[in-house]
């Protein structure tokens, strides 16, 4: 698919946002193999008719516009008595994550890098996404939460509930919210294994060469009294 309908599925798709009294949740899950994004914008019945939001539903909305990808998000449109939530899901692997589409449209930098040890997610300051009118893109607050079971060592979330970090971002604050998350990865246990067998390899050495030492220190002592004898 060439840039340009890229580029005009991206403006269909932020067109939504124009509908206005609007919030958004922007919620992670991350797992040591893959990154779970679901993006919910809650829109109000007294402000929004069903029949403006229904043809999100049929339209194809890509994942990494303007890539060779050709990823799609998986929407969905629930209610409640008061509101409409229009969702978008994907499972991401690490190596395309940070071309998200949501992501990379409102953070300008996004950094993600993830090795045996741990993993580390950093993004520019500004939050680009509330107040974007020049984009057609507006919303009033968004929530960012990211959930892991793994260990988190560092993090500037405003709140942390259990293995959930919350970013709460309006137009007090979007100028200068980044988001920090250093993760630790579980021990696999086949790293465990390889350690202790490491450990177990250095500690025979070092009996080895002890053990060495003194059957030379103990023939060398043989040797002297022998000699004293003549």
């Amino acid at each position: 698919m060439i840039l340009g309908e890229y580029m005009k599925r991206i403006l269909l798709l932020f067109l939504v946002f124009l509908l206005t009294g609007c919030s958004a949740e922007y919620n992670l899950e991350i797992n040591e193999d893959n990154i779970v994004e679901n993006v919910t914008v809650d829109f109000k019945k007294a402000e929004t008719d069903r029949s403006a939001l229904e043809p999100y539903l049929t339209n194809n909305h890509y994942v990494y516009p303007g890539s060779d990808l050709d990823a799609i998000y998986k929407v969905s449109l629930n209610e409640d008595n008061s509101n409409y939530f229009l969702s978008y899901d994907y499972v991401h692997d690490y190596s395309h994550f940070t071309q998200s589409m949501f992501l990379s449209k409102c953070y300008e930098n996004v950094f993600l890098s993830s090795d045996d040890k741990q993993i580390n997610l950093a993004t520019s300051d500004t939050f680009r996404c509330i107040n974007m009118l020049e984009d057609n893109f507006q919303v009033d607050n968004v929530k960012i939460s990211i959930k892991t079971d793994m260990k988190v060592t560092d993090n500037n979330a405003d709140s942390v509930s259990g293995k959930v970090y919350n970013w709460f971002i309006d137009i007090s604050n979007y100028y200068e919210k980044p988001i920090k998350l250093t993760i630790q990865k579980a021990v696999k246990a086949e790293n465990v294994i390889k350690e202790n067998d490491s450990f177990l390899t250095l500690i025979f050495v070092i009996v080895f060469i002890l053990l060495v030492i003194f059957i030379f220190f103990i023939l060398v002592k043989f040797k002297t009294k022998k000699n004293n004898n003549f």
